[in-house]
């Protein structure tokens, strides 16, 4: 159904996977996203995660992340945690 549609008939979850989509298309070295699963289902965030799991395994990408949801520290390789600009923990 969304082959077709326009964005304002997209779900949240559709727009940023489209995004991400757009992002890749170029084949890009580094991919630095926001807080992709901000308001998100939780059936959605999964997906997502899932999604960007699967993009990591493949070729030659960096992706940066940032949040400020402490749980998303568990999905990557390394963490690094910031305040105000300074780096207080870097967790590999």
């Amino acid at each position: 159904h969304v082959a077709n549609a326009y964005p304002s008939q997209l779900s949240s979850y559709e727009l940023r996977i489209a995004a991400l989509g757009r992002a890749l298309i170029t084949k890009p070295q580094l991919l630095m996203m926001e807080d992709i699963t901000y308001r998100l289902s939780e059936k959605e965030m999964e997906k997502m995660i899932q999604t960007l799991r699967v993009v990591s395994g493949h070729g030659d990408l960096t992706m940066v992340y940032f949040s400020d949801n402490d749980e998303h520290g568990q999905l990557t390789d390394r963490t690094i945690w910031m305040t105000y600009g300074k780096i207080r923990e870097d967790i590999k």
